[in-house]
């Protein structure tokens, strides 16, 4: 059988410098497999319902413009048990993250809130520390001689700064403390935050 991704982006799909074409790369590098994982891109008003209940993990890399309505189905389908992977990079995050904790009364929200965009300089980037390998997904990336997350480098990420979450984690941090990757658990689901960008 094949899992669905679904990649909503305002961005073009077919642009190869473009994050979605990135992403769906990865989700699914061979796309004549009949088995296995298969990636849907999507534009945010190319959505509906009958798109949105046939997938089972959810993608969402800014911009990303969802009305009140549809971001309230990818709510109710991660509170089923779905799977959310939400990515910040660039000022239309913010909008993103306040759509979403609006239509699900705050329980879709980061453990943490956004400050300032912190961008590196020519050739410095910013690397993971502080990984949690002992929670899940973590626990996938963990290796006995080369931990390889510790080799990330990110250029650019929000400063963040912790707020209090009964149901979320951060699960790598940057030097100064900002939050690389948080998971929440909404319901029957999971959501990711990832406070970095897929292409340099």
């Amino acid at each position: 059988s094949t899992s669905t991704v679904l990649i909503v982006s305002d961005q073009n799909p077919q642009d190869t410098a473009a994050a979605p074409y990135y992403l769906s790369a990865a989700v699914s590098p061979f796309q004549k497999s009949g088995t296995g994982t298969q990636a849907i891109c999507r534009h945010s008003q190319d959505l509906d319902a009958a798109v949105i209940d046939s997938v089972q993990v959810f993608v969402l890399y800014p911009p990303v413009s969802l009305v009140p309505e549809t971001a309230a189905l990818i709510y109710h389908r991660v509170a089923g048990g779905a799977g959310l992977l939400t990515f910040l990079d660039g000022s239309a995050s913010t909008e993103l993250l306040k759509m979403m904790q609006t239509v699900s009364d705050g329980r879709m929200a980061p453990p943490f809130e956004p400050g300032p965009f912190l961008e590196a300089g020519r050739n410095g980037s910013h690397a993971w520390v502080d990984l949690q390998y002992g929670q899940k997904p973590m626990k996938l990336f963990k290796q006995a001689n080369n931990r390889g997350l510790e080799k990330v480098r990110v250029k650019r990420y929000f400063q963040t700064r912790p707020v209090a979450s009964g149901s979320g984690k951060i699960l790598a941090r940057y030097a100064d403390g900002s939050s690389a990757l948080a998971a929440t658990s909404v319901g029957s689901g999971r959501v990711l935050w990832a406070n970095f960008p897929v292409i340099p």
